[in-house]
């Protein structure tokens, strides 16, 4: 009779049989760590690894870190700002056309039609000096603010920036340094 039981031996199964007689069971394939699956030698080197010298230069040539395209925004917003505040000499472009209301708070740099609109984002004709009272209550009122534009560039100037606003302009890395360098040597 046959005996049956199967042992583990060394890493290679063995079976209990009549010793002429041996399971055809498949040697299992042992993998070192410098092998894969496939026989191809990995994370070992052959031979000795070329040394540079300490004073060669390196192959790699280093890029420049251009500056973010957030980054470049917010600095053309500010020396936008800045000139458009320096234009109108700090002084609110509603509040000296409209005496009814008192100005109140830090001078800003208010848009007629949103920052949103792009294409007119950084707009002279767009931009005015107002405080930071005028600048709130045109989110809510904005017919003081158009009533004072339209008392100093007319009904025509109006009009052209209502079709301008409409168009859609997508601002590139080369715009906001052309914006930059332009508004920092205007003055």
């Amino acid at each position: 009779m046959i005996d049956s039981k199967i042992s583990k031996v060394g890493g290679y199964i063995e079976s209990h049989l009549i010793p002429e007689v041996v399971l055809a069971f498949p040697k299992p394939i042992k993998i070192d760590k410098g092998y894969r699956r496939n026989g191809i030698l990995v994370g070992k080197s052959y031979g000795k690894p070329k040394k540079r010298s300490p004073t060669a230069p390196s192959k790699r040539v280093k890029r420049k870190k251009l500056p973010s395209i957030k980054s470049l925004k917010a600095k053309a917003d500010l020396t936008f700002s800045k000139w458009i505040r320096n234009r109108d000499r700090n002084v609110c472009f509603i509040g000296k056309s409209d005496g009814r209301y008192k100005c109140k708070g830090a001078i800003q740099c208010g848009h007629l039609f949103k920052r949103g609109k792009m294409s007119l984002r950084y707009s002279e004709i767009n931009c005015h000096a107002i405080c930071s009272h005028h600048n709130y209550l045109d989110n809510y009122e904005p017919q003081h603010y158009i009533s004072a534009f339209l008392k100093s560039y007319g009904e025509d100037q109006y009009q052209w920036l209502m079709e301008k606003s409409k168009e859609i302009k997508q601002m590139k890395r080369f715009d906001y340094e052309e914006i930059i360098k332009h508004y920092e040597n205007k003055k």
